[in-house]
């Protein structure tokens, strides 16, 4: 199952694209920034890519997914805040 966590940051949208077998996206307006597929079982992946908010100023933007024995959390950070979160139950 495809999991989304979406937020837009300032007017930009933001959006960490995760399932269970540990394929996950981190994406802003819609373009694939980074991606992480993995045959291991991870405890946790973060991506993270910059985003450009003005003409010489950067954001960094954070996407961190936790991968518990019943939930997987999944958290969007911009310049190390939080901006969104999500938790849901692992089916597997």
């Amino acid at each position: 199952m495809t999991h989304r966590l979406h937020t837009l940051y300032g007017d930009v949208d933001v959006e960490l694209i995760f399932d269970e077998s540990v394929h996950a996206e981190l994406r802003i307006k819609n373009v694939v920034r980074e991606v992480i597929d993995s045959t291991n079982q991870p405890v946790k992946v973060v991506l993270s890519t910059t985003l450009q908010t003005d003409y010489e100023w950067h954001e960094f933007i954070e996407g961190i997914i936790e991968f518990g024995h019943e939930e997987i959390s999944a958290r969007l950070l911009g310049n190390k805040q939080e901006i969104a979160s999500l938790t849901v139950q692992r089916s597997i």
